[in-house]
């Protein structure tokens, strides 16, 4: 269901969700370079290739397995758009990294000059899920059990419409015993969520789908019989308390891609992560979406997470 990961510069552990979506390597740029690139070729044809990778990124090991040293550039770029714009520099003609960081929605936005095309192999597979801390697993198991349910609902067919149809659940208490209805009633299934959010960028398929036996890795895990005592109830005084004694959801956004990107205006945020904190928010406080847009989230860039 999740995994632990310390990190000695933080001083803690970090438990990650069940994955929300799953990505890969690709390469972007002028559309000649980008054939050389998928092709490993390095022939006369393709001797001017240079691809542009962001330091301290996976992307370098996956790359350096591909294509020989002499044709790759590390960058330091402070934002993907920066990342971006490098492709309009004399540095690099190709960029690689995750599908949502180099879609031609991006390079569209920053009115780059020049052909740009994304390559169709994928050559990583990486999947995103959401992190919580390690010194509260109850939280995680909320923060799980929100993400199963836009999952599940996405399976049956409940829309943000049918919000009601969900089940309720005493495994967190009698305080939120309509989570998963709350969740789906503020920003929908995961189909909902991907299409408000992802569609344009990348057409899901493939990992993205639901699983049903022959395909896809959205597995959607089995609620049983939510309403049977099966918990002893949740322990008072823990992050879910805390989140709603504060009266708001402090949701950290990746500011990286389209996946969580933040809005054109400096207070505004939107994609498919941030749906995530607004369905986690609405959870908690029993919202509905304006309600709990308005008054119950704090969503904020990375590096603010509390």
């Amino acid at each position: 269901m999740e995994r632990e990961v310390y990190l000695a510069s933080e001083k803690t552990g970090f438990l990650f969700t069940t994955p929300y979506f799953y990505t890969g390597l690709v390469f972007g740029g002028d559309p000649a370079f980008v054939t050389c690139a998928e092709t490993q070729n390095i022939t006369v044809d393709c001797e001017d290739m240079k691809i542009c990778i962001k330091s301290g990124t996976t992307s370098i090991d996956v790359v350096r397995e591909l294509i020989p040293e002499d044709y790759i550039v590390e960058v330091f770029p402070s934002s993907n758009d920066d990342y971006l714009r490098s492709l309009n520099t004399p540095t690099c003609n190709v960029i690689a990294s995750d599908q949502p960081n180099v879609a031609k929605t991006n390079v569209k936005r920053l009115e780059l000059k020049g052909p740009y095309e994304v390559g169709t192999k994928i050559f990583s597979k990486e999947p995103l899920a959401m992190v919580t801390r390690v010194d509260d697993p109850e939280w995680n198991d909320f923060v799980n059990w929100v993400l199963q349910a836009l999952i599940v609902a996405d399976r049956e067919d409940i829309t943000q419409e049918r919000a009601h149809e969900m089940p309720t659940t005493n495994v967190f208490g009698e305080q939120f015993k309509n989570m998963y209805v709350n969740a789906i009633k503020a920003v929908g299934n995961y189909r909902e969520i991907y299409e408000r959010s992802m569609e344009t960028t990348i057409s899901r398929q493939g990992l993205n789908l639901i699983n049903d036996k022959t395909s896809g890795l959205m597995y959607s895990h089995p609620f049983g019989n939510l309403l049977d005592d099966v918990s002893p109830g949740r322990e008072e005084g823990g992050i879910i308390d805390a989140i709603f004694e504060r009266g708001y959801l402090n949701c950290g956004v990746l500011n990286q891609s389209t996946s969580g990107r933040i809005g054109a205006g400096k207070s505004k945020t939107s994609g498919m992560v941030v749906d995530y904190c607004y369905a986690l928010s609405a959870g908690i406080f029993k919202n509905d979406l304006e309600n709990t847009k308005r008054k119950n989230d704090s969503i904020k860039k990375s590096g603010e997470i509390r």
